[in-house]
């Protein structure tokens, strides 16, 4: 029997989870890494769930679903908030207190920490404490980018389960059931590169208007500097409906929705730049057409290489006589450099229309 029907893809491990449950052998802790997107925290959410429905004799499918609600008393989940650049210690202090208590519920006590990369030397050093005896029937599921993002005192404590990436099959499916049409998922779903989380990175709004148009100009014929004045159009009309959508909110709340949108691209946010009117706003809707080039790049040179073919719509777009196909790596390399220079000039506040055109200019150089 599938635990875990919500959770797309990661077969191999959710076979080895459902051994675990089935066994009755979890261990102190666990920890999912792999790139962000790949559905690490649906995972680590979905096995708590798992965890508290066999621990609870008297009512396991009223434990699941108050788990899936994130109700359950005996669920702990402590990550950072949308602006914070590191988990505060004083959550985890909090965190340890809470798990210091009588069970309430069951004979288990789950405690989930997405991102735990976040995690620096003082929270760290607070965590391995808990690590190194924790409460009996206490469960800890954490998540993290890589395991060298995690403090090695505390990944040592922990059984290490990697999240590869998912097919592309598999991708779509998952983006159509968070909400993108079935078009704007055959077209984002070959830039995910299987972490389908990154589509909410890539896609701001009208996913068409705000980023497949952009790309399509990117990538077509017409001249740069067209292509260049046509993405900051965009990206200005886009920015403008996004900061009038917010004037009646007032500045407080407009500052926190605009930390929410900038912590989402993580390239972080104060509140000055959040006052500074539309030119934030109009690089924050260009950044993720440019990374989305980054990513079309990279499948470009894949397909190149004859490693893995290049997806429709995208093969429609980038076609055998487009200059990024010549298969030469110093091609690639050269596109690449120029998306990682535009994506530093943004931050420097140099003319966007220059910063573009340079870019796509590199682009169509043979």
């Amino acid at each position: 029997m599938d635990r875990f029907p919500d959770v797309l893809g990661h077969d191999a491990l959710k076979e080895r989870l459902g051994r675990l449950l089935a066994d009755d052998r979890l261990p102190n802790g666990i920890l999912f890494y792999g790139e962000e997107g790949r559905g690490k925290r649906t995972l680590a959410c979905a096995f708590a769930r798992e965890v508290l429905r066999d621990a609870d004799r008297a009512d396991p499918s009223g434990a699941a679903r108050e788990a899936d609600l994130g109700r359950h008393p005996a669920l702990v989940v402590v990550e950072p908030l949308p602006e914070e650049r590191l988990m505060p210690v004083r959550r985890l202090r909090s965190m340890m207190g809470r798990c210091g208590l009588t069970i309430p519920r069951g004979d288990r006590r789950v405690v989930v920490l997405p991102r735990l990369h976040r995690v620096n030397v003082e929270g760290g050093n607070t965590l391995l404490k808990f690590l190194e005896e924790p409460p009996p029937g206490t469960l800890i599921v954490a998540t993290a980018r890589d395991p060298g993002s995690v403090l090695e005192t505390i990944r040592s404590r922990l059984v290490m389960l990697p999240c590869g990436p998912l097919d592309g099959t598999t991708t779509l499916r998952v983006l159509e059931r968070r909400g993108f049409s079935a078009d704007e998922a055959r077209w984002l779903a070959p830039l995910c590169e299987g972490a389908p989380g990154a589509a909410f990175r890539f896609a701001r709004g009208d996913v068409d208007a705000h980023l497949i148009e952009p790309l399509r100009a990117v990538f077509g014929g017409e001249p740069a500097a067209d292509v260049a004045k046509r993405i900051e159009k965009i990206a200005k009309e886009a920015a403008a409906d996004w900061i009038e959508a917010r004037e009646s909110i007032g500045p407080s709340a407009a500052i926190a929705a605009w930390k929410d949108l900038r912590a989402a691209q993580e390239t972080g946010a104060d509140d000055e730049k959040a006052s500074e009117g539309t030119l934030e706003p109009v690089r924050v809707f260009i950044r993720p057409i440019l990374e989305a080039v980054g990513a079309g790049i990279r499948m470009t040179l894949r397909a190149s290489s004859g490693s893995q073919p290049l997806a429709p719509p995208w093969s429609e777009w980038i076609s055998e006589s487009h200059p990024l196909r010549s298969g030469t790596l110093a091609t690639a390399e050269r596109a690449a450099t120029a998306v990682v220079r535009a994506l530093e000039n943004l931050d420097r506040n140099l003319s966007v229309q220059l910063v573009i055109e340079t870019m796509v200019t590199a682009l169509r150089a043979r």
